[in-house]
């Protein structure tokens, strides 16, 4: 969805309108959803914070002056599963290996090459390509919502393709 209509979009959720919240929901979920996933790697987590996100969106829109929506969206959506890694570092092993494990099935049952390539990228690498390849952002927009300076996002950029080349080379680089 083009930056301009969903400025669109959040002016009339701003105003009420439940039609526009839904519009609003349904053209950013897949992108807003991935995201997440590749950060918390658990899709019952990457639900929940998807609830999260858009109850925060519907209760509490953006100022009018945010200029960018969907940098605003996307930087909300990265916070709350950093923090949701956060508040259960602590967590034990068991849970990890569950949710790797669970993570693998999604692998092994959609068998797509491309997608277990990125499943192998560090988390960070992994966010920045999905922020870059599949929801558009530029370097600079994803500095702003991961924050990092422009060359650290760069530099991760190119390392995850790197890594992905390899992947999907059978651990061979070009």
């Amino acid at each position: 969805m083009a930056d301009n209509n969903l400025s669109i979009l959040m002016n009339e959720v701003r105003h009420g309108n439940k039609d526009a919240f839904g519009k609003l929901y349904q053209d950013i979920k897949v992108p807003v959803y991935t995201i997440i996933w590749r950060i918390v790697r658990n899709t019952s987590v990457a639900e929940e914070i998807m609830q999260e996100l858009f109850l925060k969106i519907y209760v509490s829109p953006p100022d009018e002056n945010v200029k960018n929506i969907r940098a605003w969206i996307f930087s909300i959506a990265h916070n709350l599963a950093i923090d949701y890694l956060r508040k259960h570092k602590s967590d034990s092993n068991d849970e990890v290996l569950e949710s790797n494990m669970e993570t693998a099935d999604i692998i092994a049952e959609r068998r797509v090459d491309i997608n277990s390539a990125v499943n192998r990228l560090t988390v960070p690498e992994s966010e920045i390509i999905t922020l870059h390849t599949l929801c558009g952002f530029s370097f600079k927009e994803i500095s702003v919502i991961t924050k990092k300076s422009i060359p650290s996002v760069y530099r991760l950029y190119r390392k995850a393709i790197k890594n992905l080349h390899k992947s999907l080379n059978g651990g061979y680089e070009k």
